[in-house]
């Protein structure tokens, strides 16, 4: 469900804006680190986070949750919100889990890759939970600190060369499926950064899916699939240059491979 203006998500809570988890303070969302780096990829997940991002990114949201003084729903609510930013929950190794969505006026509606890492109710008995309002402290480390668009483009299946656009101010990692030749080998090339994508040896007309996010990320989960079982990362041709978008138009070719799909998002840091 689309978030409204100055809403926020995360696992399953809607907070801020009209709601009654109001938000007090915001900060870390749009603030990068900036650093240059001679390393462009990350060691492990969640340390070394991108071409100009050394360390990694902090958010730190403080949550006014609303309810009658001493009543059941104020102290669900309370739960809510810990349960949510609980540290040690992790529900499994899916990154939907990690999304911080979030709506501001202008932006459209994006989100950020994080984990919770703090959760505080904020002080004693004050005037505020008198009013039956508790304040609570989260912190959240984006291990990938873009911003990426919720929404999703699907090129379709291309069978001749074709444009893909990135309307955000840094690269975007897309996930490309393709189809392998009568050899076993596909390759695609996006002009526009010169940067390849090849597979060679994995076996004839073999669906192949690329996700080179994944892979920027470090993550465990493999970044050449054959119907979510079979790992073809080793038939990769080196280097293994991962596969980018660059903000703007980027023209994508291809001279082996039956078809190509590339499913993108834009990208902003």
């Amino acid at each position: 469900m689309p978030l409204n203006d100055y809403e926020y998500s995360y696992r399953g809570l809607t907070f801020g804006g009209a709601t009654n988890y109001q938000v007090d303070k915001e900060s870390g969302i749009l603030d990068m680190k900036a650093r240059r780096s001679d390393r462009p990829f990350p060691r492990q997940h969640g340390f070394l986070s991108g071409k100009h991002l050394m360390s990694e990114k902090i958010i730190e949201i403080i949550i006014a949750v609303e309810g009658d003084l001493g009543s059941s729903d104020l102290a669900d609510r309370i739960d809510a919100v810990m349960d949510a930013f609980n540290p040690m929950d992790y529900p499994d190794t899916d990154e939907t889990n990690d999304k911080l969505v979030f709506q501001y006026p202008g932006f459209g509606e994006q989100f950020i890759l994080c984990r919770p890492i703090r959760r505080t109710l904020v002080g004693g008995r004050t005037f505020m939970t008198e009013l039956g309002v508790r304040m609570i402290a989260i912190q959240l480390a984006a291990y990938d600190p873009r911003r990426y668009s919720t929404t999703q483009d699907d090129s379709g299946v291309k069978t001749a060369g074709f444009s893909v656009t990135n309307d955000g101010d840094t690269d975007g990692w897309p996930v490309v499926v393709f189809t392998t030749d009568g050899s076993g080998n596909a390759k695609i090339t996006n002009s526009t950064t010169s940067v390849a994508l090849e597979l060679a040896g994995a076996g004839s007309s073999i669906a192949v899916s690329c996700d080179m996010g994944r892979r920027i990320r470090g993550a465990v989960t493999s970044l050449i699939v054959y119907s979510g079982a079979t790992d073809y990362y080793p038939k990769w041709v080196a280097p293994r240059t991962p596969f980018y978008l660059a903000p703007g138009s980027n023209t994508i070719t291809f001279d082996s491979g039956t078809n190509v799909r590339v499913y993108s998002r834009d990208v902003w840091s």
